[in-house]
């Protein structure tokens, strides 16, 4: 249940312009985390990748889900955030930003592991997500939650 919410946060909240191979890859007691397949690149030798988190308990008028864009060295084990935007429930973008360029250990068996374990071994999590936008978030709370 949490899975397919999640899936639909991903896929929805960007509308048809970021329909891609969203799946569900990690949650947490207060969120599912999942990423677009089908958006993963390779720049030199690292990937990026486009990361969804759909929070458990959405307020109509604060942050449901984030949608954001970050870096993995999969053999240093390191992360950095590019962007990160938060949206309402129902779609609406409440703030959009660049991140700084800071470099952080990924620590293991978090929620930041297992989204560079999918990103960097392409290993799939449960099925695809066909909504996108708040669909997808609605989806995911259904599913997950």
């Amino acid at each position: 249940m949490r899975l397919m919410v999640l899936v639909a946060v991903l896929t929805a909240f960007a509308g048809p312009a970021l329909a891609g191979e969203w799946r569900p890859v990690a949650q947490g007691d207060d969120m599912v985390a999942g990423i677009d397949y089908s958006r993963i690149t390779d720049a030199g030798g690292r990937k990026q990748v486009w990361i969804i988190k759909s929070l458990r308990y959405p307020d109509h008028e604060a942050v449901s889900y984030t949608l954001g864009r970050a870096e993995f060295d999969c053999d240093a084990r390191t992360i950095r955030r590019i962007s990160l935007a938060g949206f309402t429930a129902d779609g609406r973008s409440i703030y959009s930003m660049q991140m700084a360029p800071e470099i952080e250990q990924v620590i293991p068996d978090t929620i930041n592991d297992k989204l560079m374990e999918a990103t960097c071994d392409g290993r799939r999590f449960w099925d695809v997500a066909s909504e996108t936008g708040p669909a997808l978030h609605a989806y995911l709370q259904r599913i997950w939650w």
